[in-house]
């Protein structure tokens, strides 16, 4: 239990920073894609706390103009390594002075799915991980969550606000990575 704990924690960082991601409304957006996000326009995805050597990700973003014309971002989350627990969902965020923002509600963790990365978690299992997220973040719902993107060397940081106040999260190392480059979710 208290490994499982301890793992929940280390990847709710991760999680934090990703589910700014997860967020409700926003302006509409013609393509291209907006700053920070341009690089969607090639095809890139965001890959968060990388691995260079072993070319995985704790959490993949990645981001298209939805039919309404609003930026939609679809995220992939480890949020446990042992058992294997990835965390997925898809909603619209907004770009704004530079920043990528919204708001987490509760709705956007009940529709998010769970899965090993194979197969979906039991209904069961599936609710506990919702109300686990749902209590690590309880803090964050319902408030606007903005993060920039720094270049930091080889790759990007990302500083998250909570109301425009830094989040008491440590920075996430982000890189931009193409489908071709063969990077998966893992520990």
């Amino acid at each position: 239990m208290e490994a499982q704990i301890r793992l929940t924690q280390e990847a709710i960082t991760v999680a934090v920073v990703l589910l700014q991601l997860l967020l409700r409304a926003g302006p509409s957006y013609a393509a291209p894609f907006p700053e920070p996000v341009a690089r969607a326009n090639n095809g890139q995805v965001q890959c968060y706390a990388p691995d260079l050597q072993r070319k995985t990700c704790r959490g993949i973003a990645a981001f298209e103009i939805g039919s309404d014309g609003k930026l939609v971002a679809t995220a992939r989350i480890l949020v446990s390594d042992s058992p294997r627990i990835i965390m997925t969902g898809k909603a619209t965020v907004f770009v704004r002075s530079g920043n990528l923002c919204g708001r987490l509600t509760g709705q956007d963790i009940e529709d998010a799915s769970f899965s090993d990365g194979v197969n979906e978690l039991e209904p069961l299992q599936a609710s506990l991980m919702r109300k686990i997220v749902e209590t690590v973040v309880a803090d964050a719902l319902g408030r606007e969550i903005c993060g920039v993107f720094l270049p930091h060397g080889r790759t990007l940081i990302v500083r998250p606000t909570l109301d425009g106040a830094p989040m008491s999260v440590p920075e996430q190392d982000v890189i931009w990575v193409h489908a071709t480059d063969s990077y998966r979710i893992g520990d």
